[in-house]
C-alpha cells in the first residue's frame, strides 16, 4: 500500500497537470497591449507606454494552485507524524520557520520574543530520531541563504499556504517577461526591450519625439506592439510585503523539494 504522503504528493502532480493546462490556454491567448501614460506637465515631451493586461486568468487557477499547495504541505505533516512516536501523532507536524527563533543576543536572550512559537516547533518534532530532527532543523529557511534550494521553497510554500488557508485566494496575475516593444511613428520605427517580468501597468516603452519631422504628433499616428512570452505570477503578502513569483517555476520547485524531503526523511 502506498504510504500517505507519497499519495498526497501524487495528487499534487496531478493539481500541477490540470494548472499547467490551464496556464497554457491562458498564455497562448497572449491578453496584453500597451496603454499610453499621460504624464506631467514636466514631461509632457516624453511619451510613456505601460503594459495593460487585457484579461486575466480563471480565478479557478487560484483555486487549483490552492489545492496543490495543500496537498504538498499536508504530504510534509503526514510524514512528520509517520516518524513520530504514537503517543505524539496528535501534536507531530513539520514545522516551518521563515525567521530564526532560536537567536541569541549578546546578552544572551532570545531576539525573538515568541516563546509560543519555540514550543510549538518543539512540540512537532518531539520524540522523532535524533537524525530526523536535524534533517528537518536543517531545511528551515533561517539556516540557509535566501533564494537557494529547499529553504526558499519551504519559505514560498508556507507563505502560499498562510495565504489560501486564513485570507483569500492565491493571487495569480499575467504578464510578459523579456518583451519586446515596436514604436512605429510616421514611418520611424524604435525598438526596445522590456527585460524581466512586466505586469499590468508596468512600463514598457517610452520615446521623445522631438524636431520638426514629429511636430503635432498626434496619438492616432503611432503605434505600438509589444510582443514576448506571456508568464504567470503568484503573489504571496500584501502591500510592501508583497512578493512575486514565476508560477511555472515555483511550483516545480516545491515537486522537486517534496520529493527530496520525503525521500531523506523516509528511512525513519
Amino acid at each position: 500500500m502506498t504510504e500517505s504522503w507519497r499519495l498526497k504528493a501524487e495528487r499534487a502532480k496531478h493539481h500541477l497537470q490540470d494548472i499547467y493546462t490551464m496556464m497554457r490556454t491562458y498564455e497562448a491567448s497572449h491578453p496584453y497591449t500597451a496603454e499610453r501614460v499621460v504624464q506631467p506637465k514636466s514631461q509632457k515631451h516624453i511619451w510613456r507606454y505601460v503594459l495593460r493586461v487585457t484579461e486575466q486568468p480563471d480565478p479557478m487557477l487560484s483555486i487549483l494552485i490552492g489545492d496543490f499547495i495543500h496537498n504538498i504541505r499536508s504530504a510534509l505533516d503526514h510524514i512528520a507524524v509517520a516518524i513520530s512516536a504514537p503517543n505524539r501523532w496528535s501534536s507531530a507536524g513539520f514545522p516551518i520557520s521563515q525567521v530564526d527563533i532560536w537567536a541569541h543576543d549578546a546578552q544572551g536572550n532570545f531576539v525573538v520574543g515568541d516563546d509560543d512559537a519555540r514550543e510549538s516547533f518543539l512540540s512537532r518534532i518531539k520524540g522523532m530520531d535524533e537524525t530526523a530532527k536535524t534533517i528537518i532543523e536543517s531545511l528551515q529557511p533561517y539556516c540557509n541563504v535566501p533564494g537557494e534550494g529547499e529553504a526558499q521553497t519551504l519559505t514560498v510554500l508556507s507563505r502560499l499556504e498562510n495565504a489560501d488557508k486564513h485570507r483569500s485566494l492565491i493571487a495569480v496575475g499575467g504578464g510578459v517577461k523579456n518583451g519586446t516593444t515596436i514604436v512605429t511613428a510616421r514611418g520611424d520605427r524604435l525598438e526596445q526591450d522590456a527585460f524581466g517580468y512586466r505586469d499590468d501597468g508596468a512600463e514598457i516603452a517610452k520615446f521623445e519625439p522631438t524636431g520638426p519631422a514629429f511636430a503635432g504628433l498626434t496619438e492616432a499616428e503611432v503605434n505600438v506592439e509589444v510582443s514576448g512570452p506571456t508568464v504567470i505570477a503568484i503573489y504571496a503578502g500584501r502591500g510592501e510585503d508583497r512578493v512575486k513569483y514565476a508560477a511555472r517555476p515555483c511550483l516545480d520547485s516545491m515537486v522537486v523539494a517534496l520529493d527530496g524531503i520525503l525521500t531523506s526523511l523516509e528511512p525513519y
